[in-house]
């Protein structure tokens, strides 16, 4: 199997499915392709202008015939999955934006930020980058954190109504865990990646995450949280079981809004294609070729569409 890149065309005017059709099916003809001969289509868009009721997705098959596959991106899949959050976790995140944002738009807030941590003697002094690159989102909320004292005491020396965030103990308590949850997401959004990814290896990534998730929850119950260090740390230097108690249900409303919710939605086990294929990865699997969605591929010249909108 080969992959390449066909081609990449600009739509003109507007983004709805029957405009996307007629742009790809145009860049098709100019090429004297057939589409009888595209057997599968992944697009990472919108639902509605890509969807497989009335999107572009059933102008396609509609065009090449009902036998061609058709996914939705698994790392986009992931992308959407995790936003999903408890409300709680929602309005931290938020309000975190808020006062990076405050900090950040200021070159001369950030200087003295800057200042007020040397000062300090803290180990950051910077809260958005390293010596060598911009942080990435999870990695500036946990510098925020490790750096929410100095925060803490800048807001107040500004008269930021912003402070008042950081002398909640509940709203702290809940930082930490923003700050070790998203390197997990976005180590498993990496491991969707490459050029050697198949379905077999995305599908066993994810139900592996899937896992972690269930496992993360059974601990959380139990009063364990030595998954999230972070927040285990501050539970054992404030010795806030008030906020430990309050925090730990929002933790685990949030694992079961990601494991139920998220990935139940946007990784059906109906539509988990390992099952249908298992003689990929063994070939004396007892098997029906005609039965399997894939068999289409062993077809000569055929070829798939990978749609980026």
């Amino acid at each position: 199997m080969k992959e390449d890149i066909l081609g990449v065309s600009e739509l003109p005017t507007h983004t709805t499915s029957s405009e996307i059709f007629k742009t790809l099916n145009g860049f098709i003809e100019e090429r004297s392709l057939e589409w009888k001969k595209c057997v599968g289509i992944s697009t990472d868009g919108a639902a509605r202008p890509t969807g497989r009721n009335s999107g572009l997705v059933t102008k396609i098959k509609n065009m090449a015939g009902n036998s061609l596959l058709s996914t939705h991106c698994y790392i986009h899949r992931q992308n959407l999955a995790s936003r999903k959050m408890a409300p709680e976790l929602n309005e931290t995140l938020s309000q975190s934006v808020r006062i990076i944002n405050y900090i950040k738009n200021s070159a001369l807030n950030t200087r003295l930020l800057t200042a007020l941590c040397d000062e300090m003697g803290s180990d950051q002094q910077n809260l958005f980058h390293s010596e060598f690159r911009w942080l990435s989102r999870g990695e500036v909320l946990k510098r925020s954190y490790e750096l929410r004292k100095e925060v803490k005491l800048f807001l107040i020396h500004k008269k930021s109504d912003l402070s008042r965030y950081f002398q909640d103990n509940k709203w702290v308590a809940r930082l930490p865990y923003h700050s070790d949850i998203l390197p997990y997401i976005n180590e498993f959004n990496l491991k969707l990646q490459g050029p050697d990814t198949t379905i077999f290896t995305a599908w066993n990534k994810t139900e592996s995450f899937k896992k972690k998730l269930k496992l993360w929850l059974n601990m959380i119950a139990e009063g364990n949280n030595e998954t999230f260090q972070s927040y285990s740390d501050y539970i054992m230097e404030a010795d806030d079981f008030y906020s430990q108690n309050s925090v730990s249900g929002v933790i685990a409303a949030d694992l079961k809004m990601l494991l139920l919710l998220s990935f139940g939605k946007y990784y059906p086990e109906i539509e988990d294609l390992r099952r249908q294929n298992t003689w990929v990865v063994n070939p004396f699997v007892e098997h029906k070729e005609t039965d399997s969605p894939l068999f289409n591929y062993r077809q000569t010249k055929a070829w798939k569409v990978l749609l980026i909108l």
